[in-house]
Formats: structure tokens, C-alpha cells, sequence
């Protein structure tokens, strides 16, 4: 899947939409990525107050 994403609400949709495809929960998707779930919850519901750190 290729998705162009211009905005930080374009980029809580894809990321939410990719890991549901995938049928991961938010603490699977941290533990594959190595982020905490929370990190996971926060770039889904309001990613334009997450650093782009936490994303890369």
C-alpha cells in the first residue's frame, strides 16, 4: 500500500488503518515497532502533538 500523507490527520488514518488491516492491537504494534503503547495511541488520535522522533 503506498498512501501519500500531507498532514498529521492523514497520518493518524493511515497508521490506525494500516495496524487494523494487520488486526494488531495498539500494545502488538508497539511491541513490533519498540515503541510504548501509549507512543502507538498517541501518533492514532493526535499525532500533530507527536514528535516525529517517536514516529522514526
Amino acid at each position: 500500500m503506498d498512501y501519500l500523507v500531507l498532514t498529521p490527520a492523514q497520518l493518524s488514518v493511515v497508521l490506525r488503518s494500516h495496524r487494523k488491516s494487520k488486526n494488531l492491537t495498539q500494545k502488538d504494534a508497539a511491541a513490533l515497532v519498540g515503541l510504548l503503547p501509549k507512543t502507538i495511541s498517541s501518533l492514532e488520535s493526535n499525532s500533530e502533538r507527536s514528535s516525529l522522533e517517536s514516529f522514526f
